[in-house]
């Protein structure tokens, strides 16, 4: 019993150890990039017929987190580690803990793909997804939202290993009712060239108030004086018309069915978005705005610190034409352009980018 004691106090010391010299800076670069914190080694399987999928998705959580932040010590970060300040046995993952300065917090879920996608914007180090239903409990790590994908790591051994598309994985986003996400510290992605990728989110359009205008009435009409009627004229019979002669019936015309190149050229691409205008009228932000194209359904919008932004750059899927690139430090400087896209079934058809326009944090 002393030995298993003695155990787990020093798997909670070096937990803390390895987890408490987190610090995220405001403003400064942070050391994973996209492909840094997607790589295999990072993603975890619970052990078989064990109940640890929530553990192992905060762990892997976690991991991405301490990358993130410059941790050289991320891959120390194990299920072992996680379980003294993160488990209770007999019940599972807590609500909300904390290890050294990571902060985890705990949230009901709406089962929406737009309520995920708001949430992975401001939280790159992922989500845990938790279904906790009569029919199934199990939990993945969300991992990213790309090019109109969801990908997640399952903890689950029946799932492929590694990031996968969530279509692939044991729950659905519509089933799942939990979710836990990185509180405390904010954390950053980093482009190529280790400059911080700022979080994206969807604004909505402000509401102008009309001003009240003034009820016009109308003024009363004078009513005339009553006239004496004279007595009506006889009239006479109308005349019988002849009936009119019928017309032929049209010859049915066939109508040639249309070819597999008319179907496929059925939903035109829309045409390139423009008037991209980026401002910094509010601190540490900036907004970005664009005209309507005609015929979209919603646009994507991609942004870098460079004015030759690449294919690869960080990018969001948006309804609206209002975006902020939020929590900015003063003097960075960003470029934007935006694409819209038509629905052809499920698949987007994506128009031509907009100008590239640029912005600057001057407050």
């Amino acid at each position: 019993m002393r030995k298993f004691i003695k155990r787990y106090i020093a798997v909670f010391m070096a937990a803390c150890v390895i987890l408490g010299g987190w610090n995220v800076q405001e403003g400064t670069a942070q050391a994973a990039t996209f492909s840094d914190i997607n790589q295999d080694s990072v993603f975890l399987k619970q052990p078989g017929g064990s109940n640890l999928c929530t553990l192992v998705a905060a762990t892997m959580m976690v991991r991405r987190g301490a990358m993130m932040n410059g941790n050289d010590n991320w891959a120390s970060i194990s299920t072992d580690m996680m379980r003294s300040a993160a488990w209770v046995e007999g019940i599972g993952l807590k609500w909300n803990f904390t290890c050294g300065s990571v902060t985890v917090a705990h949230d009901s879920f709406s089962g929406t793909a737009a309520d995920l996608q708001t949430k992975l914007s401001e939280h790159p180090e992922g989500i845990v997804l938790y279904k906790q239903k009569s029919d199934q409990q199990h939990a993945i790590l969300v991992t990213d939202y790309t090019d109109g994908v969801f990908y997640c790591a399952d903890p689950s051994g029946a799932v492929a290993s590694g990031r996968i598309p969530l279509s692939s994985a044991s729950i659905t986003i519509e089933a799942s009712n939990y979710i836990w996400y990185i509180s405390s510290p904010t954390l950053y992605l980093t482009d190529s060239s280790g400059n911080q990728i700022p979080h994206v989110v969807e604004t909505p359009k402000p509401t102008v108030t009309p001003k009240p205008t003034a009820a016009a009435t109308a003024k009363p009409t004078a009513t005339a004086k009553a006239t004496a009627t004279a007595k009506p004229k006889k009239t006479t019979k109308p005349k019988t018309t002849t009936k009119p002669k019928t017309t032929a019936k049209p010859k049915n015309t066939e109508t040639a069915k249309p070819s597999a190149t008319e179907k496929a050229e059925k939903v035109k691409a829309p045409g390139k978005v423009k008037d991209v205008v980026v401002k910094n009228n509010k601190k540490k932000t900036l907004t970005i705005t664009w005209k309507k194209t005609s015929g979209a359904k919603g646009y994507q919008l991609r942004f870098a610190t460079t004015k030759k932004i690449p294919g690869g750059a960080a990018s969001v899927t948006l309804t609206g034409r209002r975006a902020a690139l939020t929590d900015l430090s003063k003097g960075s400087v960003f470029y934007v352009k935006v694409r819209a896209y038509k629905l052809n079934g499920k698949k987007k058809v994506y128009g031509s980018y907009s100008a590239v326009k640029k912005g600057k944090v001057k407050k």
